[in-house]
């Protein structure tokens, strides 16, 4: 099962406009001080990127019964 989000934005990748767009971006710049066109096309509710180092991105999760304790053990 592949939950992946895809969409402008999703887990830090950068958004890529036309080139169309290339005097309102400017316009936009000038009058907000950021490009708004973009910002418009990513999500509010975007996933973010997943800044943890390599060696911890993938780990299991073991409840011991007898103390209740969550210990994170590296694959």
């Amino acid at each position: 099962m592949n939950c992946r989000r895809a969409g402008a934005g999703e887990y830090g990748e950068k958004v890529v406009l036309d080139k169309s767009l290339d005097s309102a971006v400017k316009d936009s710049i000038t009058e907000f001080g950021f490009n708004i066109v973009a910002s418009d096309r990513i999500s509010l509710d975007r996933a973010p990127k997943d800044l943890r180092h390599d060696e911890y991105v993938c780990v299991d999760l073991v409840f011991c019964d007898q103390c209740k304790l969550g210990l994170l053990y590296k694959y």
